[in-house]
């Protein structure tokens, strides 16, 4: 019959090497390259110092008290990317996360593509690229550049056979006139090509498509063998006027360059095709929405793991036009209480509101009539605003805690201060000081001339609805910002941080 510390050292060693189990299942392949985690490496083997060892590994005792939690926790970190990171440092939260890094910068890759992609396939927004280009380099005094190896052979050429003194010195009176004449005559020559400023033939619209056309089937066929940073990696999109491979005739794409604004707070990216002094040529914004319905999440794209990639066939359409279709899809699919009319009930929308069949939103009159948004009243706009804003902080991933009450709905009466603080999840900065508003209204002006969502506006109201010590801490760190609501229900958060107010409102 075994004793108790005999059973008692059985029965660690067996949750020692159940959770041991768990971990090398769920990294899977993964297991055999990462090196097991030092608390997890106890030698079980001889029972005189097992028990001691089990009941001190950390592993088991303190960190992860049941497998259950030790298997959520390994797999959470494959999830977020931690396998990259110290799961257990300060790195993985805030702004000091590697992870989150990765995540921007994999948007921002996701944001060049599209570019890349609409400067091969979008007609208008490529004339406009085209005119900058035209309008900069024709008033420019580097316009020579344009015709590139050809134009510049040829003036070397020229400048060889101009007669120079000694000809001169060494000819005879009639030999001069004819020396003249052939100086002349390349002079001229020389002066045309000093004179030539238009745009050389070969950065025609339809050769600028070709070559955009050509870096985007590139990228597109590298990402579906290998990747998104394969791709990125030997295409090289973060300098791709660089690429070594550069159209005969279109040297002059040489000197541009593409400049990436990463914009956290409003879920979109900004990229600006500049030139070789940084003057801006043109620019687009994407939305992370948009691209990552296109592109897929970073996590599908497995940086840094070792799975497949999820989605490796990128659509040859404008990423807005994917998330639109997307959106279609889902609501289709989330449709519940239709009826004849053709309203419907989608399954994400909070209590109190229907779709038309349009997909606008429809709210309940006094007398139970539904009623689309765009036609009630602008209380009623306003009220749907709140409660839509509130209800889009709390679907984000991970959610905005709202710290000043529970969150709105159709019932809850408007504000007359502050709509919503939220607690962001990911700081800096500590909170989010909101005001929602429906359709293209505006900040209002009180009978003192303060503006609202000014600084000075905000300090009061912060000093006077929350305690001293919240109060503090929200005013400390803080973004404003407006949560745009439209007549679909579509949230877009717009920062006010930058905004330059008057002096009496700072």
């Amino acid at each position: 019959m075994s004793t108790p510390e005999e059973e008692k050292f059985l029965r660690e060693k067996q949750e020692y090497e159940d959770a041991l189990a768990a971990y090398q299942e769920i990294l899977g392949r993964a297991a055999q390259k990462l090196p097991i985690p030092s608390l997890m490496t106890a030698n079980y083997g001889q029972a005189s110092s097992g028990p001691a060892r089990a009941a001190s590994d950390p592993w088991i005792s303190e960190r992860f008290p049941n497998l259950a939690t030790a298997a959520r926790r390994v797999q959470a970190e494959e999830a977020d990317f931690l396998a990259l990171d110290d799961p257990f440092a300060s790195h993985a939260q805030g702004n000091c996360s590697i992870s989150q890094y990765t995540i921007n910068k994999v948007y921002e890759y996701y944001a060049l593509f599209e570019t890349i992609y609409l400067l091969a396939s979008d007609e208008a927004f490529r004339k406009e690229i085209v005119a900058q280009i035209e309008a900069f380099f024709t008033g420019s005094g580097i316009a020579h550049y344009m015709r590139a190896n050809e134009l510049q052979n040829r003036a070397d050429q020229l400048m060889s056979l101009r007669p120079g003194w000694l000809d001169f010195l060494l000819s005879s009176d009639e030999m001069d006139r004819t020396l003249l004449r052939r100086q002349a005559d390349i002079d001229a020559e020389l002066e045309e090509i000093g004179r030539e400023t238009a745009f050389h033939m070969a950065i025609a619209e339809g050769k600028i498509a070709d070559y955009f056309q050509s870096i985007w089937s590139d990228l597109k066929q590298k990402y579906y063998d290998c990747g998104l940073l394969y791709a990125v990696s030997t295409v090289a999109v973060d300098g791709v006027f660089l690429a070594a491979e550069i159209y005969a005739g279109l040297a002059f794409l040489r000197f541009l360059r593409f400049g990436v604004k990463f914009a956290s707070s409003s879920r979109s990216i900004l990229i600006e095709i500049l030139d070789g002094s940084g003057h801006k040529l043109g620019s687009k914004t994407h939305s992370i929405d948009a691209l990552e319905a296109k592109y897929g999440t970073p996590q599908e794209n497995h940086l840094g793991g070792y799975e497949p990639d999820r989605n490796r066939d990128i659509p040859d359409k404008p990423a807005q036009d994917v998330l639109e279709e997307k959106r279609r899809a889902e609501q289709a699919e989330e449709r519940h209480d239709v009826r004849d009319d053709g309203s419907y009930r989608a399954s994400n929308d909070p209590k109190g509101v229907r779709r038309a069949p349009d997909g606008e939103a429809m709210v309940q009159d006094k007398d139970d009539t539904w009623t689309r948004i765009s036609e009630t009243s602008n209380n009623t706009k306003g009220r749907f605003g709140e409660m839509m804003a509130d209800d889009w902080a709390a679907k984000k991933d991970p959610p905005w805690i709202k710290v000043n009450g529970p969150n709105s709905d159709m019932n809850t009466p408007g504000h007359q201060g502050l709509d919503s603080v939220y607690k962001n999840p990911n700081p800096p900065p500590g909170y989010f000081v909101t005001d929602a508003k429906y359709g293209k209204a505006g900040l209002g002006t009180l009978k003192d001339g303060t503006k609202q969502m000014s600084p000075s506006w905000i300090r009061k109201r912060i000093s006077t609805e929350f305690d001293p010590r919240l109060a503090r801490s929200i005013e400390k760190s803080h973004e404003p910002g407006i949560l745009r609501v439209d007549k679909n229900g579509d949230v877009e958060w717009e920062s006010l941080k930058n905004r330059k107010w008057r002096a009496g409102d700072q």
